[in-house]
């Protein structure tokens, strides 16, 4: 955008320097022209020229005016085309946030359906042990994991990572606050690749305690739900605020300055508007005649409007779609045959996304678990589990 406006004010002055030109060309030449016509002998007659300007000179200062316009043209497609630049890429780093949504969904489908896989490989093999050992049915309790004898293939862990160069942060170059938010969510991307790779490793190495590996799997079972919230406040926060939201905080902030009543009644009629009004703490804010903290309670409730309207279900729509394709796909497919726990902590999905309907959202997460179990068309294994040996 800097570019444009460089290359356009250019324009503009080169325009502006053909006039000037123009102008003095005039002076010089009528001021020559008044000389040669003094020298001329009295009984010539002078057809004087009438004109403001000089007859010659027109034609550069009709190039002048056009070189203007063309300047304004110029103005215009070029910020025709930086907006339309701008919007395609705004939008196309939307879509990108909104499919990390349905990634993160899908990696917490297969992480819970590893769990269960290696939990169950653990038990089965603690069974057989007790039973060679004891050379009985096992005691009650005896099947209890206590530690690992599987663990997931690496290829699993590899899937689940995500591409963070499809993040560009730099679209939001010219507003701090939004490049800011950006970056630290391209650092918590970061960190849940490399908590992948460190669990890889983990999981292969034999030495290592039961506590470590489960610290891992709960870690790798709660990141996704955990950075699916962190997507939905982004996508809020890069909409931001509408330019009425704007306009009425910086009205706030005159009339906090300047005329404190008139503030109090306008704060209250915001609030009003926009649910605050059932809040003690905004009213309480309003008080105080403490206008940061009021705008900061406004913008949180709009983002929050935001959310639950708009950006709530869109993701609700991409998981439900990204479920029923699942499940269509895998038709020829036999899901596992052993009963899954049910995973019920995934709380930013139910808070956020599915805020009414958590059965609906358990129903399809140990659905898309129980096909990751199971077994592919072919008959076998979805998930490679590799057995330690003993």
């Amino acid at each position: 955008m800097k570019v444009i406006w460089k290359s356009v004010i250019c324009s503009l002055l080169t325009g502006i320097f053909v006039l000037l030109i123009a102008l003095a060309s005039h002076k010089f030449f009528d001021k020559e022209h008044s000389s040669k016509e003094s020298a001329q002998p009295t009984h010539t007659v002078v057809v004087a020229d009438n004109s403001p300007i000089g007859t010659y000179n027109w034609v550069a200062v009709i190039a002048s005016i056009i070189a203007l316009g063309i300047s304004a043209l110029t103005l215009y497609s070029q910020e025709k085309v930086a907006e339309n630049t701008s919007m395609l890429s705004y939008k196309a780093q939307e879509e990108v946030l909104y499919d990390l949504v349905r990634h993160f969904y899908r990696n917490m489908a297969v992480m819970w359906a590893i769990t269960n896989r290696i939990d169950d490989a653990a038990m089965r093999h603690n069974m057989r042990k007790n039973k060679k050992q004891k050379n009985e049915t096992p005691v009650s309790g005896s099947s209890t994991v206590q530690y690992y004898t599987a663990y997931p293939s690496e290829i699993h862990l590899k899937k689940a990572k995500v591409p963070s160069n499809n993040i560009h942060p730099e679209l939001y170059v010219n507003d701090d606050y939004k490049y800011n938010i950006i970056n630290e969510f391209l650092l918590e991307l970061r960190n849940y690749n490399l908590e992948l790779e460190v669990a890889s490793k983990h999981f292969q190495n034999t030495k290592l305690a039961k506590e470590i590996i489960d610290y891992d799997i709960d870690t790798l079972l709660f990141k996704p739900a955990n950075l699916t919230n962190r997507i939905i406040k982004v996508l809020a926060s890069l909409e931001g605020l509408s330019l009425k939201i704007r306009t009425e905080i910086s009205t706030l902030g005159f009339l906090s300055k300047y005329c404190k009543r008139v503030w109090k009644r306008y704060a209250e009629s915001c609030a009003k508007r926009y649910g605050l009004n059932l809040s003690n703490e905004a009213m309480a804010v309003i008080s105080t005649f403490d206008n940061n903290k009021f705008t900061d309670l406004l913008k949180e409730r709009v983002l929050a409007q935001k959310i639950e309207k708009k950006i709530a279900p869109n993701c609700e729509k991409i998981i439900i779609k990204n479920h029923d394709k699942n499940v269509a796909d895998n038709k020829d497919c036999s899901p596992w045959e052993n009963n899954i726990e049910c995973y019920n902590n995934p709380k930013p999905y139910t808070d956020f996304i599915f805020k009414t309907k958590h059965e609906l959202f358990f129903k399809m997460l140990n659905e898309d678990a129980q096909i990751e179990c199971g077994k592919n068309r072919s008959g076998g294994d979805k998930l490679l589990i590799i057995g330690i040996k003993s």
